[in-house]
């Protein structure tokens, strides 16, 4: 039987609750060092989950799609929110779709696009209140063409204007923590609303 954390699960909501009001990842940190790379933790209603920190078992879950299968109650929301498409889509199904859409992200396809991408991120420069940037993919081999370029842009923005302020914490360091949900957010201790107060002084 694997190993993991048996107190502080809740009879409903099992060790969410814990997870959700731990500072940062350091929860997840501790059961690491305590259990290693993989353990198992209590759900929704005390059922167990699996946990993994290794690339190759996680790689495999992702891909075998008919062996592992997303929950009846996650595969209802997908389709609400994006219909019958890859995210939703399992087993033979989900290969096909898959094999489908493959064709359309190869290198040599996105080439001949680059001068569609070109011409819509020119026209979407034009318009009022809308920054190149923003229309970007995001990282990896199938980033947006222009997405190093923006990046350079941003840097040199940053250069020019980060060095004729100080900025300084408006309260104590040890009085703001991050709380860990889908994003991690800094908030503090004695404020449930997400925020961090800093003070900018204008440097001569």
């Amino acid at each position: 039987m694997l190993p993991g954390p048996w107190d502080g699960a809740s009879w409903i909501t099992g060790h969410q609750q814990l997870i959700l009001s731990g500072e940062d990842m350091k929860t997840h940190e501790a059961w690491i060092a305590e259990y290693g790379g993989t353990f198992v933790l209590r759900g929704l209603l005390v059922k167990y989950q699996l946990v993994t920190t290794y690339a190759r078992p996680l790689t495999h879950v992702l891909f075998a799609t008919h062996v592992f299968q997303k929950a009846t109650a996650q595969r209802r929301g997908l389709r609400r929110l994006v219909g019958e498409g890859l995210p939703w889509s399992e087993e033979a199904r989900h290969r096909d779709q898959r094999r489908l859409m493959s064709p359309a992200f190869s290198h040599a396809h996105v080439r001949e696009m680059t001068g569609i991408f070109l011409e819509k991120a020119a026209k979407a420069k034009a318009l009022p209140g809308i920054t190149p940037g923003l229309l970007s993919f995001n990282g990896g081999p199938r980033s947006c063409v222009g997405h190093r370029f923006d990046m350079a842009e941003r840097k040199a923005l940053l250069f020019h204007i980060v060095p004729q302020f100080e900025v300084r914490l408006a309260v104590d360091k040890s009085q703001i923590w991050t709380r860990t949900s889908t994003v991690m957010r800094p908030q503090l201790r004695d404020d449930d609303s997400v925020q961090l107060p800093v003070m900018l002084k204008f440097v001569l």
